[in-house]
Order: structure tokens, then C-alpha cells, then sequence
């Protein structure tokens, strides 16, 4: 599947693309190459972007993204040769953690959204409690995962996301998960 991104961070412009995306967009290719342009038209970078794991040097560790006219905003999260995604809730959660911003907010294309694995996995700063989260438009609810129980046996470990207190909060708590 080519891979094609469109990042907007930082008034630059980044693109990314294969051999059959480089007809269509504002890259050109130089051998394994491409060529990344910054808001003046004057080439920014030569880099090199073959696959998905290439990524990183363009979505950090905490980043947050979001496909192109959607609403839906995720927190990006590298653990253990895996990338995860996962859904903030609502905006009031989004501006409850003091270090993101909006202006921050990174549009990428579907292809590259779909390459993250969505994590549903959280445990809370405040009280140490390891949660399944099903969100469902801006609520949602939350259900406490037991230790040692089946599900904690047998999820991913590597996809948990700490959360703060408000995040939380901001779930109805639903049975726990054995």
C-alpha cells in the first residue's frame, strides 16, 4: 500500500510519498530521497521515507494528529517497536493536559492514521487503576480491568497510556473486566 502523508506542524510542511504517489504531490524523489519544501518553496530537507517506521522522525513521541477535516484528535505513543493512537475524549479533556495545544494539532492522511493501533488502554496517575475505555462521541465509559483477571492477562501491556485525574473523571464507570 503507498504510503502518503501530509503534515501540517510548525508552518512546515512536510510530504511524503512512494513511487506511485511522487506524480501526484509536491514531493520529487532523488533516488531514495525526497525533497521536503518549507512555507517559502525553498527545499527544506532531503530525507528518506520508505516505511511506516520511518514515521517517528516525523510524528514524536506525544505528538497529537488528526485526519484532515475530521474532529477526532489522538495522542501518539511509541512503545516497544509499536505505535499507538489514542482517542481524546473531548476538548475539555484535551486543554485539561497543559501541554497540549491546538496549534500543535498535526493533519495527517487516513493511510497514515490507520498505521497507529488504536489503544483503549489507561491508567490513571491519580489512583493507579488500569482501564478498557469505550468512548462514544464526547462521553464514554470506563471499565476497570482486574489484575491477574483474563483480559489483564491477556492485553497489550505496551499500549497503556497513563492518564490524569480528570481524564478520569470524564468516563462513566461501567462493571470491571475480569
Amino acid at each position: 500500500m503507498a504510503l502518503f502523508a501530509s503534515l501540517l506542524a510548525t508552518n512546515l510542511q512536510v510530504l511524503a510519498c512512494d513511487d506511485s504517489d511522487c506524480e501526484t504531490c509536491d514531493c520529487v524523489k532523488y533516488g531514495h530521497y525526497y525533497a521536503y519544501w518549507n512555507p517559502d518553496g525553498d527545499v527544506y530537507s532531503y530525507d528518506s521515507w520508505d516505511s511506516s517506521s520511518d514515521m517517528r522522525k516525523y510524528i514524536p513521541e506525544g505528538a497529537t494528529i488528526r485526519v484532515e477535516g475530521g474532529v477526532d484528535v489522538y495522542i501518539v505513543k511509541y512503545n516497544n517497536g509499536k505505535m499507538y493512537k489514542r482517542l481524546v475524549l473531548n476538548p475539555d479533556v484535551f486543554v485539561n493536559y497543559r501541554h497540549l495545544h491546538w496549534d500543535d494539532v498535526m493533519t495527517v492522511s487516513q493511510d497514515v492514521l490507520d498505521v497507529y493501533i488504536t489503544s483503549t488502554l489507561v491508567q490513571s496517575e491519580e489512583t493507579g487503576m488500569v482501564y478498557r475505555l469505550y468512548p462514544s462521541g464526547d462521553t464514554g465509559i470506563k471499565r476497570m480491568v482486574e489484575e491477574d483477571g483474563c483480559v489483564w492477562n491477556e492485553m497489550d501491556q505496551d499500549s497503556i497510556y497513563l492518564i490524569n485525574g480528570f481524564d478520569e473523571r470524564s468516563y462513566r464507570t461501567a462493571s470491571s473486566l475480569d
